[in-house]
This record gives C-alpha cells, sequence and structure tokens, in this order.
C-alpha cells in the first residue's frame, strides 16, 4: 500500500516508519499501530534468521549422512 508523507508530500509505502526522503515520523510513537510493526518486523527478522539457520543446519546434516553412507559402504567392502 501507497499512501503521502506528512513531511515532504511524496508517494512512500505504507509499511514506512520514517520517511526515506525526509525523514518525517510516518504514525506517532504513542500509536498501538507503530508497536504493531515494530514488532512484526522484528519478528520477521527472526523468522528469516531462523530460517537460514535452518537451511545451514539441512546442507549439514546431509553433508554428514552422504559420508556416514560413503564410511558404511566402505566398511562392508572391507569385510
Amino acid at each position: 500500500m501507497i499512501h503521502v508523507c506528512g513531511g515532504c508530500g511524496r508517494m512512500i509505502e505504507k509499511q514506512f516508519i520514517y520517511c526515506p526522503w525526509c525523514g518525517a515520523a510516518q504514525i506517532k510513537k504513542e500509536c498501538h499501530e507503530y508497536q504493531e510493526r515494530f514488532f512484526e518486523q522484528a519478528e520477521e527478522r527472526q523468522r528469516t534468521k531462523r530460517e537460514k539457520q535452518l537451511q545451514t543446519v539441512e546442507k549439514k546434516l546431509s553433508s554428514l549422512e552422504k559420508e556416514l553412507d560413503v564410511l558404511v559402504l566402505s566398511a562392508a567392502l572391507a569385510r
């Protein structure tokens, strides 16, 4: 969604807390909506970070499984 900045009059995304052009606050700090947006953004950053960590762990586990398969196969062939 897009709205007009009260500070400079430019059109900006409604999700912005501050205008990227003039820096004017887009909602009052005491407003409950400000707090909700702040926490939504923080939760999204945390969610993204967790997803990246999970992807890293999945890749490492996959690599370890391949190595284990090779070791098991090598041990079976050595008998």
